[in-house]
């Protein structure tokens, strides 16, 4: 199968497409720069040229693929547009083809659960940083009915290969020895190994349901304390930074993702699609893993 991968010089992307390379397909992925075409072509991954606001581009690689996989962001504050108008042109392409269009959106669209534990049946409380995701995710649901089988997949917070919010939190340990968390630290989030949630891409690809849903996450939930104190363990140390004082440095919408208290559900994932991950714990990469090297 030609697969048509957005993201697929970024994080989740690299992975998944090392993935579907492995298991036989063929991956195109979307370059937006000289650069992104080199790293593509270093790991025999052939290149389409074109950028998430470019909806002809996109249009282009969806239809002279047999799936997309949808993993790119622009990271900046045209993300909801660009990824609208991504979703768009690939809708528009795949429409009653029967192709197969996989969305990437994330866990923080079931905003904060404290003491409950969301599953894809749950509410949807997006926090403000994703407040589009959750009408945009129910737009590409609906559009199986329109002759395509698109799937979403939910990722929690993404480790493993030395990369993520790990990586970043060992970077600011290594250039000033503390690295501060918001508030006591009490909040939870759910976490996922790279490596498990490319499996997941993979499986969905081959047997998820047109106009299903599936978090990409591992219970139990760890608390922020907890991966901030295994985090500067033998690196410097972890503290507390007031909540005013982070509002201020930070703002509103990042400080509501810093402090977000969630618990999500994987296992829809594994008792429906035979999903079974196996990579090392948060803790485990922690230590001796992909950021102790």
């Amino acid at each position: 199968m030609r697969v048509f991968v957005t993201g697929a010089t970024g994080y989740i992307g690299t992975t998944v497409s090392e993935m579907l390379q492995s298991a036989g397909h063929e991956v195109l992925g979307l370059a937006r720069s000289d650069e992104a075409e080199r790293k593509l072509k270093s790991v025999g991954i052939a290149s389409h040229r074109g950028n998430l606001h470019d909806s002809g581009s996109i249009a282009r690689g969806a239809d002279s693929a047999d799936a997309v996989i949808h993993a790119a962001l622009t990271k900046d504050e045209s993300t909801a547009e660009a990824d609208t108008t991504a979703v768009d042109a690939i809708l528009g392409a795949l429409k009653e083809t029967g192709k197969t269009f996989i969305y990437t959106s994330g866990v923080l669209v079931y905003g904060s659960t404290g003491d409950e534990i969301a599953d894809e049946d749950s509410d949807r409380n997006a926090l403000s940083f994703v407040s589009w995701r959750p009408e945009l995710e129910d737009r590409i649901l609906k559009y199986a009915a329109e002759g395509a089988r698109t799937v979403v997949i939910r990722p929690g917070f993404v480790y493993g290969r030395g990369r993520g919010l790990p990586a970043a939190v060992i970077a600011e340990l290594r250039d000033t020895g503390v690295a501060r968390y918001v508030g006591d630290g009490s909040n939870r989030t759910t976490w996922v190994h790279v490596n498990d949630l490319a499996d997941l891409y993979l499986l969905a690809l081959e047997k998820a349901p047109a106009g299903s849903a599936f978090n990409g996450t591992l219970l139990p939930a760890i608390s922020t304390k907890d991966f901030y104190d295994a985090a500067a363990r033998g690196r410097g140390r972890s503290e507390s930074q007031p909540v005013d004082a982070a509002r201020a440095e930070f703002g509103g919408m990042q400080l509501e993702v810093k402090l977000h208290d969630q618990q999500i559900s994987g296992t829809k994932a594994v008792e429906s699609l035979g999903w079974e991950p196996a990579g090392a714990s948060l803790f485990e990469e922690l230590e001796a893993g992909s950021y102790a090297r």
